[in-house]
């Protein structure tokens, strides 16, 4: 007679990305992201506290200027730290993502280079903000090469374990181990409830 198994199903259990150790490759890259996050602010911070080389300083347009900048600055240090945050959480469409954007900076890159020289003057503020945004494509560069390594590649994929074939009439034998020693133990002596020590016929 089959005896019911627990009340467990058929499926494969997973070990998730997140719950395993980081490559250390994947450890660079998400320490690169957050120093883009950080560069990102610093940029906007300063951005806005060295002010617009424009001869235009109405008060409309200074407070235009700073909330835009400011903003701006603000999603992309946004958007560092939730690649980060994703990435090391294994998460494979978070590699997929930050591998978009870096296309998009990189043709926003080619913008800035285009518009700015052909406007700056030397030694204007622009070269600085022009240096920091090449920076910050640097780093998106390493960190796309870091995210898709041979030794980061396998950290997005699930981990197979092993799982038992439980289902309807599945019978878990006791373990040989616990049988053995059950079977090898000394009987305990039945003792009287009602016997009194030192009472004795």
């Amino acid at each position: 007679m089959e005896q019911p198994g627990p009340p467990h199903t058929a499926f494969p259990q997973y070990i998730t990305p997140g719950k395993r150790p980081l490559p250390p490759t994947l450890q660079r890259a998400v320490h690169l992201m957050r120093v883009g996050a950080a560069l990102a602010a610093a940029n906007g911070l300063g951005t806005v506290l060295l002010g617009d080389s424009s001869s235009t300083n109405s008060a409309t347009y200074e407070v235009g200027y700073i909330v835009g900048y400011m903003g701006w600055y603000l999603t992309l240090a946004g958007l560092w730290l939730w690649m980060a945050q994703a990435n090391k959480a294994g998460k494979n469409w978070a590699r997929i993502t930050s591998t978009v954007f870096f296309g998009i900076s990189s043709l926003i890159l080619l913008v800035n280079l285009v518009v700015d020289l052909a406007d700056a003057a030397p030694g204007g503020l622009v070269f600085v903000t022009l240096a920091v945004t090449c920076l910050s494509w640097t780093i998106g560069l390493f960190t796309v090469i870091l995210l898709w390594h041979k030794k980061t590649a396998p950290y997005f994929k699930p981990v197979p374990m092993p799982y038992p074939a439980y289902g309807p009439g599945y019978y878990h034998p006791v373990p040989q181990s616990y049988a053995t020693m059950q079977s090898t133990a000394q009987p305990q002596p039945v003792t009287d409830p009602w016997d009194v020590p030192g009472d004795r016929v």
